[in-house]
């Protein structure tokens, strides 16, 4: 019975239809840069970190193309269950989405590594003495850490939060 009225509700309320941002991108590409460039100091590896958070929002964007694109896989799964010839099976749906997703996100990966990896090297031409001589802790890499936490609740008042704060302690760097 609870299968049922789920079903009933399932399109009258939009739960479970926004797609959060994908931490795992941004973390292997931060990673990533962090070691291609052998980023040794706080500042350095902040700079890889900051570079690397845009892409959890791009690739919950690719996410949702990849969705809107598996929409066509149902009139598929239909036409099997409706016993018509010429119609994939299930497991033959799920594979093709497998290495489509597969495919698109190693695709954008591998795009936007590389353009990370060309702004990360322009930016150490352009900052490597400032960033080497800077002194950001260690402390504030896990402050900046969190902003990725702050950013995938998807909620307006936290991202207020996170501006203030933000604000707050680029305004104690500048004038320490």
């Amino acid at each position: 019975m609870a299968c049922v009225f789920e079903l009933l509700w399932l399109d009258v309320f939009a739960a479970g239809t926004v797609i959060p941002p994908n931490a795992i991108a941004s973390t292997v590409a931060a990673l990533s840069l962090i070691d291609m460039f052998q980023l040794k100091t706080p500042a350095m590896i902040g700079v890889a970190m900051l570079l690397a958070m845009p892409l959890a929002y791009v690739f919950s964007w690719v996410e949702s193309i990849h969705r809107d694109a598996s929409n066509k896989g149902f009139d598929q799964l239909q036409a099997w269950v409706d016993d018509r010839p010429g119609a994939l099976t299930p497991e033959r749906l799920i594979l093709f989405s497998m290495v489509r997703v597969a495919f698109i996100n190693g695709l954008f990966f591998i795009v936007a590594i590389t353009c990370l990896s060309v702004v990360m090297l322009l930016i150490l031409e352009k900052t490597s003495t400032f960033l080497s001589g800077n002194s950001i802790t260690m402390e504030a890499l896990v402050l900046i850490s969190t902003c990725g936490g702050m950013l995938s609740l998807r909620f307006k008042p936290a991202y207020f939060v996170l501006g203030t704060c933000f604000l707050a302690v680029l305004s104690v760097l500048v004038w320490a």
